[in-house]
């Protein structure tokens, strides 16, 4: 964020900051899910406390996990004020850092892996949110399972190594970009 400049009549700025993430088939593509609502931007998240709460920054934020059938990408939207973009963007990265050197508040992580798994079946009651997971994971995994009980399954095998090793490849590659 050295360097940014927003023009004078700037009011507001997206920040999208993040790093490679894991494929569809990768072992630790789970962990970065974890991740994603460990950091996350629901309340009881670490980023989400840091921001809202002790900072008072930032007006929106999302935290995102997409993974391909080849590669992923680890992000965090960030919406706020050209004032505070610099101190978002170094929370941003603290958290990240906090949780790959493995300094998690206590309950965290459990409180991360519980969103993830009832994430999984909220997200997809809906048949045409259904259909479309089960379409794009068609070509990635064997029949039988569904890919809702697979991926739930899944949770119930990351710990707090795999979430830390998650962030740590995140900051290999991080990047913070604004608009």
């Amino acid at each position: 964020m050295e360097g940014f400049r927003p023009a004078a009549d700037t009011d507001y700025i997206c920040l999208a900051v993040g790093g490679s993430g894991a494929s569809r088939r990768h072992q630790l593509q789970p962990a970065y899910e974890v991740l994603a609502a460990l950091v996350g931007g629901i309340p009881g998240s670490l980023l989400y406390e840091r921001l809202r709460k002790e900072l008072g920054a930032a007006y929106q934020l999302q935290t995102i996990n997409t993974a391909f059938s080849d590669c992923g990408a680890w992000r965090v939207l960030a919406g706020t004020t050209p004032a505070e973009a610099a101190a978002v963007e170094k929370a941003i990265f603290a958290c990240l850092d906090q949780v790959a050197s493995g300094r998690l508040p206590e309950g965290a992580f459990e409180f991360a892996i519980a969103q993830c798994r009832g994430a999984v079946l909220i997200d997809n009651e809906d048949p045409v949110s259904r259909a479309y997971l089960t379409g794009a994971r068609a070509c990635d995994e064997l029949p039988g399972e569904s890919p809702v009980r697979r991926m739930e399954s899944a949770f119930k095998t990351i710990d707090a190594d795999m979430v830390a090793e998650s962030a740590h490849r995140v900051l290999e590659t991080y990047v913070a970009v604004s608009s």
